[in-house]
């Protein structure tokens, strides 16, 4: 699969004030310089804060990242093939409430790429 856009899943911008990197950001960035494909961090944004997904539950997990994501762009996202970046996927959760967003607002198809893969609770 050829992306047409590669977004990396975001941090909630109070996060980012805490933190001086976003992981899945640094992905995305290396993976779009390897496959010459275009980068976004604006188009995603999370638009609600969360707790830590690692103390939860898996369900827990579904219920707290509900809504949680927001497409700012939806024009610069249609019908486009887009690579979704995280750092991390236990249960997929956050890969699953980003991807729902993102074809909701118009995208073709969605496919992720993770670094790692913890088990799932």
């Amino acid at each position: 699969m050829d992306p047409d856009l590669i977004i990396p899943v975001p941090l909630h911008w109070t996060s980012r004030l805490y933190r001086s990197h976003n992981p899945a950001g640094l992905i995305g960035e290396a993976l779009s310089s390897r496959l010459q494909a275009k980068y976004d961090v604006n188009i995603l944004a999370k638009r609600k804060r969360t707790p830590a997904q690692t103390s939860l539950t898996p369900s827990e997990r579904r219920t707290n990242l509900r809504d949680a994501f927001r497409v700012r762009r939806s024009r610069r996202i249609q019908d486009l093939r887009i690579l979704l970046v995280d750092d991390v996927m236990t249960t997929g959760s956050t890969a699953n409430a980003a991807t729902r967003a993102l074809l909701e607002a118009g995208a073709r198809e969605i496919n992720v790429a993770v670094i790692a893969r913890a088990p799932g609770l």
